[in-house]
């Protein structure tokens, strides 16, 4: 706290304030890098920011053109489709969240009197379920992983189109050489910490990945695969 005090105080130039400056000092800071307390640092990822996480990284675009120019855009996701990994946004089960914060699971954790709240929304089926839920929102925009695009046809009468597509623009070329793909998206996505072993294993998966239509397809499939792969590490899933 006092080394981000001092950072709003002076950003080292006399300016006080500087919120650039105090952010960059929060990320960067040795406590944020190397945590005291190794053993226990870090949390589970809420599946739905397991979520936002890809989403980011791979914004989406419309995937109908027919309606590209409708005015209202993506409108919001179909969250019906979270209610499967109990974290369906704007619809917590009470006022305490989705979880409690006291919850610890048996075992190490209750045994070390430590505690990891996400954990109550994971089990064998929401592990299941979220690694499904990302694979067709990946591979099959528009089945599961929707948003809500609402238009008017020419006799008045209201239709929902499924408009979620991920944008892989960014990162097609870099699939022809699965160690640059891979570098990249562990970056965005693992923060850097992807184990060698993991990396080898990844990079050689991807460079069997010679299907598709077309090389473009081929680009796609790259893509899709390495960040579902991903999607499902402990590098991942675990922030820390």
């Amino acid at each position: 706290m006092r080394r981000v005090a001092e950072a709003f105080a002076d950003d080292g130039y006399g300016v006080r304030g500087n919120m650039k400056h105090v952010i960059r000092t929060i990320l960067t800071d040795p406590e944020t890098i190397e945590p005291s307390n190794p053993e226990t640092f870090g949390k589970l990822k809420d599946p739905v920011v397991r979520l936002i996480n890809l989403d980011r990284i791979f914004p989406p675009k419309l995937s109908d053109p027919d309606h590209s120019d409708w005015p209202g855009g993506l409108h919001s996701y179909d969250f019906d489709n979270f209610l499967s990994i109990k974290q369906e946004p704007l619809n917590a089960p009470h006022v305490f969240n989705f979880y409690s914060p006291f919850y610890s699971p048996k075992g190490n954790f209750s045994d070390n009197e430590l505690v990891a709240p996400a954990f109550q929304l994971f089990d064998m089926q929401t592990a299941i379920r979220v690694s499904n839920l990302v694979w067709n929102g990946l591979m099959f925009p528009g089945n599961h992983w929707t948003a809500q695009l609402w238009y008017d046809d020419e006799n008045g009468d209201s239709h929902r189109v499924s408009s979620y597509e991920p944008d892989y623009e960014d990162y097609l070329g870099l699939a022809d050489t699965p160690e640059d793909l891979v570098d990249r998206l562990d970056l965005l996505l693992c923060n850097g910490k992807m184990t060698a072993n993991t990396r080898r294993l990844l990079e050689q998966r991807i460079g069997q990945i010679d299907h598709g239509d077309d090389d473009d397809d081929r680009r796609h499939r790259r893509v899709a695969y390495a960040a579902w792969y991903i999607s499902n590490l402990p590098e991942f899933i675990v922030e820390n």
